[in-house]
């Protein structure tokens, strides 16, 4: 009789413990797929938004700059550096614009 009560238990216990743990997949798969839907949404909003003037303007200006500079800005990675120095501004401007914490 305390066998079959023990296994019973046993058994009760495995139930209880797969519904937790469904319980608990289901809460954290809800928030996961908020954020991915935000961020997809996000992606589309700046991916729909034109390119400005300006970035478009600088093509003509940046290809009057002679061979040897434009192979010394190469090597000294300077395109990849503003890219990175401008990054951080926005970044940081966004940031900024973040309540209690800019």
């Amino acid at each position: 009789m305390i066998a079959a009560i023990s296994a019973f238990a046993s058994w009760l216990w495995s139930v209880v413990s797969d519904v937790a743990q469904f319980a608990m997949d289901v809460a954290l798969w809800v928030p996961r797929k908020v954020y991915e839907l935000l961020l997809d949404g996000l992606s589309l909003v700046i991916g729909s938004l034109p390119v400005p003037e300006l970035l478009s303007s600088n093509a003509g200006a940046l290809s009057s700059i002679s061979g040897p500079v434009l192979w010394w800005l190469s090597i000294l990675q300077v395109p990849a550096g503003f890219g990175m120095v401008m990054s951080a501004y926005l970044v940081r401007f966004l940031i900024r614009r973040i309540p209690f914490i800019g």
